[in-house]
């Protein structure tokens, strides 16, 4: 099991810290390059989405979300494979290509992609 590692970050204009596994804070990362956004950007965007959970679960539940998404997807942008399981808190993949941007941060201006706002309903319905 890995040691946790504490952060400082800024969410929605308040500092504050999370404690994620290395793993966790590298696929973060790797989010955050994919839509070509910060740390910042995503954890006040998940923090804004979340329900009653602490932001780190948020987190840690979006990560996971977003890349059980971009799997279903094929993560290729085509959006041919379409994923539908009945199983409880399973995950539907939609056609949107990845490419394509349909979610923007009304504050920021930060454009995000299809398979953020597929990750937030999922988000969304689970609180």
């Amino acid at each position: 099991m890995s040691s946790l590692i504490n952060r400082n970050i800024v969410v929605a204009g308040h500092r504050t810290s999370m404690r994620l596994e290395p793993e966790m804070w590298g696929a973060l990362s790797e989010i955050c390059e994919r839509e070509k956004c910060s740390v910042r950007d995503i954890c006040t965007l998940v923090d804004s989405n979340r329900g009653s959970s602490s932001l780190t679960s948020a987190v840690r539940v979006f990560i996971l979300a977003y890349f059980r998404y971009a799997a279903a997807n094929n993560n290729d942008g085509a959006g041919a494979n379409t994923r539908q399981e009945n199983d409880v808190g399973a995950l539907t993949a939609s056609p949107a290509p990845l490419g394509q941007v349909q979610l923007a941060d009304e504050k920021t201006g930060q454009r995000f992609s299809p398979l953020v706002g597929q990750v937030l309903s999922h988000l969304a319905s689970a609180s």
